[in-house]
């Protein structure tokens, strides 16, 4: 009898985690939005970070075309972010073995104001990405 498993990477499952729970408590017990994406199939001029009300979008695009082959690669991933993130305090990093992290302090959950209606501007806002 033969078995045969699919191969998932750490970085997989980990990628996978963080798009299903961005919100996490750091070592020191701070709130904090975080997520962390394999992209080292892309190069830095190939990824893009916005950020629009209440959404967080990474898209990455590789594309080469030679008289051999034409190859075309993208990555999308998108969160609804939380309505206490304050989206001046997103940061990102990506690493030479082409982690993205970004990251965003949260406020304490005993300092949360009740929630009130916020007006944001609808035009998107596009990080930088920095790099290690």
């Amino acid at each position: 009898e033969e078995f045969h498993h699919s191969h998932i990477r750490p970085s997989d499952l980990l990628e996978q985690f963080t798009l299903e729970n961005p919100v996490v408590i750091d070592s020191d017990g701070n709130r904090k939005f975080s997520v962390k994406l394999d992209l080292r199939e892309y190069k830095p001029e190939e990824i893009d970070i916005s950020v629009q009300p209440g959404k967080l979008r990474v898209e990455a695009n590789y594309e080469t075309d030679t008289k051999e082959h034409f190859v075309k690669r993208t990555y999308f991933r998108e969160w609804t972010t939380p309505a206490d993130l304050d989206t001046k305090m997103l940061s990102n990093t990506l690493t030479a073995e082409g982690l993205l992290c970004i990251d965003a302090p949260l406020p304490h959950i005993s300092t949360l104001a009740p929630a009130e209606p916020r007006l944001v501007a609808n035009s998107p806002s596009i990080l930088p990405i920095k790099h290690l």
